[in-house]
């Protein structure tokens, strides 16, 4: 091991040529297994080292994309490989030109091979889902003004360019809010529109993959209130959840949520009224997957209970009793974002200061069973309402917004903060061919490692120096197929 590094369990894998084994799982210093007597092969090991950054919700100073001044940031998503897309409403990003929608690289840099350029640059971004090849549904309420794409939604392609293969001639009446694509590519929206293509489809619409309306698709809103359909959610069955305030044609209603069947005809027994209390908007959901969604907005009761601003409901759409918010939000705060972390705790922002009692500055992270996690301190947070919560997956949260600081640092519509300690593992180890062995390693993205190499456990040589990044990075040792074994460990370098 490496002096003056804490301890921890490693897994131990032993490598013989057409066959790999996970031998052991123990803490450090103990690699004796008879697994291994008289076996031929490579190993491997990590020495645990520990995240450089300080405690979760603190800053990340690195993470620095300077927004303009006024910006407002209403939509994030991630991608697959660490890029960063955001919208709202904005003029330049790192003194470049970008309106809107833009696309940053994972330290935080503004992707100028990601160019929209006036796509929508009238209005505003508040909705982003990215295909699996990679191109990017954008919705809000904009236009462009060289009429390079429809108004209120559009499909960019990988390089930010307008999808020409997109309907062109798409019409939609108002706003839209949210957008999913599904696994056969159609694509779902919700928002506060009326009419799309001249047919009456309000709140919730589906495309087929090349931009036209799926007619099959109704969900038969005859009317909505205030923003119509906030968030959408797709379930595993193909089923869809649909925050909002709904009358269906069928005359039922839905007072904050309504789940859909695959057709888009409302499920009559899920979420039965009473909802959410009058005058209230629901504006965030997710669900876990166990069934159960998360709702957040400015409600003080549903279903005829007390509920300040978030509700954990059952997988038939009532309050789940065993999660307790107390008083939630404070009264006149609003609930406008949810994202759920792999531990099933999740985070809230939005424009409140108290959850269930506590100051909780317009962001807080809440326990499975509703209460606030104390590990997660943001301080003073930030100055202005939350619209907007992405996951990376090191475990670093994205928080965008209409705030000008954090934590008393200027910062404009998007920061990143740290997230819980990432344990930094070496997995799959593989022998790719031509003498060489691969590992695949995770840790700290941006943060620098060492891989060394032992056969004995004793003496250590370095193999290379690597820089993580925000997923799997191969790690090849090219001089490992002489040797009847070797050990790895992997440190972090100052």
């Amino acid at each position: 091991m490496v002096a003056n590094r804490r301890t921890a369990r490693y897994k131990m894998f032993m490598y013989v040529p057409g066959d790999l084994t996970i031998e052991r799982d123990g803490p450090p210093g103990s690699h004796r297994s008879k697994s291994f007597i008289g076996l031929l092969g490579l190993a491997a090991s990590l020495a645990w080292a520990p995240q450089s950054n300080s405690q979760p919700a603190a800053l990340d100073s690195s993470f620095a994309p300077a927004l303009n001044a006024g910006a407002q940031v209403y939509a994030l998503a991630v991608q697959t490989n660490g890029q960063i897309l955001v919208g709202g409403i904005f003029n330049s990003v790192g003194g470049a030109p970008a309106t809107n929608i833009a696309r940053l690289n994972p330290e935080g840099v503004l992707d100028s091979t990601f160019n929209p350029g006036t796509a929508a640059n009238l209005g505003y971004v508040s909705a982003i889902a990215v295909q699996n090849d990679g191109r990017v549904m954008i919705g809000g309420s904009f236009g462009s003004s060289a009429g390079l794409t429809p108004a209120n939604l559009a499909r960019l392609n990988t390089n930010g360019t307008a999808d020409s293969g997109f309907d062109s001639n798409l019409s939609i009446d108002n706003a839209v809010n949210a957008a999913l694509v599904q696994s056969d590519g159609k694509i779902l929206f919700g928002g506060a529109f009326a009419i799309v293509d001249g047919y009456q489809r309000r709140s919730v619409a589906r495309l087929n993959p090349d931009g036209t309306l799926d007619t099959g698709f109704d969900a038969c809103v005859a009317s909505s209130s205030g923003a119509g359909a906030t968030a959408l959610f797709l379930l595993s069955d193909g089923r869809i959840l649909m925050s909002g305030r709904f009358t269906f044609s069928t005359g039922a209603y839905r007072d904050g949520l309504a789940r859909l069947n695959p057709n888009g005809n409302l499920d009559a027994d899920y979420a039965p009224p009473p909802g959410m209390n009058l005058g209230s908007i629901a504006y965030a959901l997710t669900c876990r997957s166990n069934g159960k969604a998360l709702l957040g907005g400015n409600f003080r009761s549903f279903y005829g209970t007390a509920w300040g601003g978030l509700v954990q409901l059952t997988t038939n759409g009532i309050p789940d009793t065993g999660f307790y918010a107390g008083t939630g939000i404070n009264i006149g705060g609003t609930n406008y974002a949810i994202a759920l972390q792999g531990d099933d705790k999740f985070i809230i922002g939005g424009d409140f200061t108290q959850y269930n009692g506590q100051t909780k500055h317009r962001l807080a992270r809440i326990n499975t069973n509703g209460s606030v996690d104390p590990a997660f301190d943001p301080g003073s947070g930030p100055n202005d309402s939350v619209s907007a919560i992405a996951l990376q997956s090191d475990r670093r949260i994205l928080v965008a917004g209409r705030f000008s600081s954090f934590n008393g640092v200027s910062r404009n519509g998007i920061v990143r903060l740290n997230g819980d300690h990432l344990a930094s593992r070496l997995l799959a180890p593989s022998a790719p061919g031509n003498g060489q062995f691969q590992l695949l390693f995770y840790g700290e993205h941006q943060a620098q490692y060492a891989l060394l190499a032992s056969s004995n456990l004793v003496d250590w040589i370095s193999v290379t120096n690597f820089t993580a990044t925000s997923g799997a990075l191969p790690i090849i040792d090219p001089t490992a197929g002489p040797l009847p074994k070797r050990f790895y460990r992997a440190v972090s370098l100052p």
